[in-house]
């Protein structure tokens, strides 16, 4: 207890150096994309003081759902409860927002229980775009990136690119218009052109050099080496229309953060737009979904789109391939969307949503009085399976037109199909998008089938036999960054201050990306100020045990996650996630002091019913004794003891919960405590694995691979046995 309080006083000294330092020092954020996990990243490094710039294609595209209207689930609820008790937005837009709350896996223990609402979509999106808007701090902009700008550092000569996908001596890659050579060459998109090696960017009256070069527009002129600035100008731009979210870059020199050890070949230095303009950073995050060369299957149709009705990104790919980073493909997709007009309810099993829902954020004692809107449940049938078995000749992704991995845990419907021949049928729900809406989101459905068959299987379920189609189904396959390539913080390992979060990391699902764009916002905040990083451990959020999953094992299929990922998931559930992450977030600046006070005020009460229940006794011990029996509830120690009667039903189960799972919940500190004596030994970041004799050869290659930064991260990669962990300790010792 003593700690946190301490915590809390320290975070007052956090808020003067923000003030002082970050202002002084330079403070810019780059956000690319306003996604989930842009929203996110862009709104916790502005909460840190930093100034910050979003930019996104479409300003009406903010948080939009690109698919299942919905927010939580089986471990995605832990998710989204973290990033609320870190003062994200996620949690506090659902419980304003939505239209029907339900706790999954009610009957089961806390720890496997999860929350989840349906969302009125275009609601959540305002509801987002109204909380970036007002975030001081933070700028937002339409408009498209095509390209990073960067710096080389030091490292680069000694950089060996053996395990990236750039092309190769002097060639070409080319996309439609676009071409990008590997040695001394050029980007080129319409009229722009940008050389790799001591060359130039030219656009109308655009200049930049890239080493000890000058960037010049109008009478604007920023040197990338010991950097000026005019001093009658407050902005920073190669746009002289564009008013800076740094006005003090002259006095910053990222130079000074980048670590001898960091063996990063670029520092980033902004990005291009695709008008030519060069909008500078001291770190960048990208964020952007599916639309790095997004391309939609509807059928034998394909149509390149980050999602239905948007164009995809172009040009991020290819520069992140130049700069040595290895670009792969995923697949995902979408089911239809139908007119709720045409459904016969009749033939249709309801689902409703609870009678006391529990808010998502930890600043509601109790929702908004909005009326719940009730989801509906189908189900196939064996006629339907054996029309989609005949036509998966015309699917995408069996007829070889797809040729990239989707998500395992949320299937197309063909996919259900032919995996799980044996099953009779598949439940499918219909869920609103909305209250003033008809449309209903058909979820179980996705399919990357032509129009046609879509139609023709959705009337062969019972009740949908008059359905109207409103959105078609598509399957869409997009571009991802290979986690591995990435530090704990999502700091990439090749280009120092850049950041990757959200679906660009390989993984799937809303509240994963939010999650991940949080802490790479938090970071690169964190970063240019020149503090220490914040990575929550595997022992103390969700967050961190997707984080450690995707650096430490990467993805050959989207990451979901789920509860059974987490080996300490007693300690983590989802209705202390304030207990576990508030305290952190306070001493780092990403929380306010009401969210911390109201946190003070529920320790309080649980420490003071927990001391009561110690104090109190019958013949048979102490009531707390009592209660960590199983069969004995609340209500049981209330009538003992009326005074608990004043507890908050949400604090009477953390305590329950508590009492009763002690045992198991020590047992687990125990196997943390031992994790933390590995991680005490950190490896260097330069350490060559090869040279370990005894190392096996399995071993050399996935230590190289990832290049773990201590061994508790080692030994959690795949294929290290603890024999190599005992030769690796002797090496580092």
């Amino acid at each position: 207890m003593k700690f946190i309080w301490k915590s809390f006083c320290d975070a007052g000294v956090f808020y003067f150096w923000r003030l002082v330092v970050l202002k002084n020092f330079g403070k810019d954020v780059l956000v690319v994309g306003a996604g989930h996990a842009g929203c996110e990243a862009a709104l916790a490094a502005a909460r840190l003081g930093a100034n910050v710039i979003l930019i996104t294609d479409n300003l009406d595209s903010v948080a939009r759902m690109s698919c299942n209207p919905a927010i939580g689930g089986i471990g995605k609820g832990h998710i989204v409860r973290e990033i609320d008790a870190l003062g994200g937005a996620m949690g506090l837009a659902i419980d304003e927002t939505a239209i029907q709350f339900r706790m999954l896996n009610k009957s089961k223990g806390s720890a496997m229980q999860g929350p989840r609402a349906q969302a009125d979509k275009k609601e959540y999106q305002e509801k987002i775009k109204q909380t970036l808007e007002n975030q001081p701090n933070l700028h937002l902009q339409q408009d498209k990136v095509i390209a990073i700008v960067t710096k080389q550092t030091k490292n680069h000569t000694q950089q060996n690119h053996k395990n990236s996908n750039p092309p190769e001596n002097n060639s070409s890659l080319y996309t439609d218009n676009f071409s990008l050579t590997e040695n001394n060459s050029s980007l080129y998109t319409d009229n722009f052109s940008l050389p790799e090696n001591n060359s130039s960017l030219y656009t109308d009256n655009i200049s930049l050099t890239e080493n000890n070069s000058s960037l010049y527009t109008g009478n604007i002129s920023l040197t990338e080496n010991n950097t000026s600035l005019p001093a009658d100008k407050d902005f920073l731009s190669v746009n002289k229309n564009f008013s800076s979210v740094n006005k003090d870059f002259s006095s910053v020199n990222n130079d000074s953060l980048l670590s001898d050890e960091s063996g990063a070949s670029y520092q980033i230095v902004g990005v291009c737009l695709a008008d030519g303009t060069v909008v500078r950073a001291g770190a960048v995050v990208l964020c952007c979904g599916t639309f790095l060369h997004g391309v939609l299957h509807f059928g034998d149709y394909i149509s390149s789109g980050g999602r239905a009705a948007e164009p995809s990104s172009e040009g991020i790919s290819e520069s992140l391939r130049q700069h040595g980073l290895i670009v792969r493909r995923f697949k995902t997709g979408t089911p239809p969307r139908i007119n709720s007009r045409s459904v016969d309810y009749t033939k249709l099993t309801e689902h409703l949503g609870d009678a006391e829902p529990l808010p998502f954020s930890f600043l509601h004692d109790k929702l908004p009085d909005r009326p719940q809107a009730a989801c509906w449940m189908a189900y196939t049938n064996p006629e339907l399976h054996q029309f989609i078995r005949d036509n998966l000749k015309n699917a995408p992704a069996y007829n070889g037109q797809i040729q990239s991995t989707g998500p395992r845990y949320c299937p197309s419907i063909e996919t259900k199909i032919e995996r799980f021949h044996d099953k009779e049928h598949h439940q499918i729900f219909l869920e609103p998008e909305g209250h003033n809406t008809n449309e209903l989101y058909i979820n179980g459905f996705s399919s990357g089938f032509g129009r046609s068959i879509q139609e023709k299987m959705l009337r062969m379920v019972v009740g949908l036999e008059r359905a109207e189609i409103m959105r078609y189904a598509y399957a869409i396959e997009y571009d991802y960054i290979p986690p591995e390539q990435l530090k704990i913080t999502l700091e990439t390992k090749l280009i120092e201050n850049l950041y990757i979060a959200g679906q660009l990391n390989g993984t799937t699902g809303y509240e994963e990306a939010a999650g991940l764009g949080l802490i790479a916002g938090t970071n690169a905040a964190l970063k240019i100020a020149g503090q220490k990083p914040f990575v929550p451990a595997r022992d103390k959020a969700y967050i961190g045990v997707m984080i450690d999953d995707l650096v430490t094992r990467g993805v050959d299929e989207p990451y979901r996650m789920f509860t059974s990922r987490a080996e300490y998931r007693l300690l983590l559930r989802h209705d202390n996630a304030d207990r576990r992450l508030t305290p952190i977030g306070g001493e780092i600046g990403l929380v306010n002091e009401h969210r911390i006070e109201r946190l003070r005020y529920k320790l309080d009460e649980i420490a003071r019913a927990k001391k009561l229940l110690a104090e109190t006794h019958d013949a048979n011990g102490s009531l707390t004794k009592l209660l960590a029996r199983p069969e004995t509830t609340w209500n049981n120690i209330t009538e003992r003891i009326p005074e608990l009667k004043t507890i908050s039903p949400t604090n009477a189960e953390q305590i329950c919960t508590d009492i009763k799972y002690e045992g198991y919940i020590k047992r687990q500190e125990s196997d943390i405590e031992r994790v933390r004596r590995l991680a005490e030994h950190k490896i260097p970041n330069n350490t060559d694995y090869t040279a370990m004799k005894h190392l096996r050869i399995e071993a050399k290659e996935k230590l190289t691979r990832f290049k773990p930064a201590d061994l508790a991260q080692a030994s959690r990669i795949s294929g290290i046995t603890p024999a190599d962990i005992a030769v690796l300790t002797i090496y580092i010792q």
